[in-house]
């Protein structure tokens, strides 16, 4: 099975996401699959690269303000070249997510957002009460402008979200899982911990609904 990882940040890169995205992109092409990742071209590594079985390839994306300019047209193109039985896009928040949004249908392969969380709620007031008052009282006009953005951002994100074949969620207790509640989507699953070596041994704890696209571990 062709798998495509799009994330805004990978090997060599040493943070959270970059650990977990790794974990399954490498056990996952240990198992046969043919899997590759685009992500970020941080400006000191190459374009393409080969790492533990794993195609790697970096765009020049870079961030501006809350929008993302870059290889729009390149990101597009290597999706197209590849052709993925699976897209795997990590993360809101991101060129990954945001760039895709409109042209989805054009994507005939099967559709998956892998979530490590939305960062970006706690100033929306999707999910809890935000204190607009303070920062009009305080004058605190970034925290308004945040709030307005991320309101309007999950707003529309999770009607996205409906037209994915399945989304990935580390627990139920994060806000990605709570807002998912919120907006009945019950394309999702479960993986909870994904450095644990007992993910690609033992069947995935899941709570899916529908029967879509998933990563059992070790069946995929």
């Amino acid at each position: 099975m062709k798998i495509l990882f799009a994330v805004h940040s990978y090997y060599p890169e040493k943070d959270g996401v970059t650990i977990v995205t790794r974990y399954l992109a490498e056990g996952l092409a240990n198992r046969g699959h043919y899997i590759a990742v685009v992500t970020e071209d941080k400006g000191k590594y190459k374009a393409s690269d080969t790492f533990k079985g794993v195609e790697i390839h970096r765009l020049d994306i870079r961030k501006q303000g809350m929008k993302y300019n870059g290889d729009r047209k390149g990101y597009f193109e290597f999706i197209d070249s590849f052709k993925p039985d699976i897209l795997v896009i990590v993360c809101t928040q991101t060129w990954a997510f945001d760039w895709v949004k409109k042209v989805i249908k054009k994507f005939k392969c099967k559709k998956v957002l892998f979530s490590h969380g939305y960062s970006g709620l706690k100033y929306s007031g999707v999910l809890d009460k935000y204190p607009v008052w303070k920062d009009i009282r305080y004058r605190q006009i970034t925290s308004l402008k945040n709030h307005f953005y991320w309101k309007w951002y999950y707003l529309n994100a999770q009607k996205f979200m409906k037209k994915l074949d399945s989304i990935i969620y580390i627990s139920n207790k994060g806000s990605d899982y709570k807002y998912g509640i919120k907006y009945n989507l019950t394309n999702y699953r479960i993986l909870e911990n994904a450095v644990e070596d007992q993910c690609f041994k033992e069947k995935m704890r899941s709570k899916n609904i529908k029967k879509t696209v998933f990563f059992k571990c070790g069946k995929l």
